[in-house]
């Protein structure tokens, strides 16, 4: 039976993200956790886009978290998986990367609700435009 990408996923990263939380993250495989959920990131990208807020905005409060996500972050695989993920998007979404971008950094789009989209104003519209958001 497969599990959907969706729950995989979310599951890969409140793995990944409560092992970096943890004092002892070098001892808990926090590193392969992590390299886990990029992996499922590079391969779903909207959903792991929003797993990643989702439960980084969750940990973040811990004590250990920043510090210890610095040094993941400054590992050669985790380095290469997010350039490869960097690729990925400018190959997948050539013309509305920008859009997406936008949407998913002000979070208009969440797991299981879509917030109602307001008037495109011109300001808005400047702020796709020149990356302002």
């Amino acid at each position: 039976m497969r599990i959907p990408v969706k729950i995989a996923t979310r599951q890969a990263a409140i793995d990944a993200f409560s092992a970096i939380a943890n004092p002892n993250y070098r001892h808990n495989g926090s590193l392969g956790k992590y390299i886990k959920f990029l992996d499922l990131y590079r391969y779903n990208q909207t959903i792991g886009e929003l797993t990643r807020q989702k439960y980084v905005d969750k940990f973040s409060r811990s004590a250990y978290f920043n510090s210890n996500m610095e040094v993941i972050e400054r590992q050669p695989s985790v380095l290469y998986l997010k350039s490869l993920i960097e690729s990925n998007k400018k190959r997948d979404y050539p013309k509305t990367a920008k859009i997406r971008d936008y949407i998913l950094k002000t979070r208009g789009l969440s797991f299981n609700e879509i917030e109602p989209a307001k008037r495109s104003h011109f300001i808005d519209r400047i702020r796709i435009l020149f990356n302002w958001y």
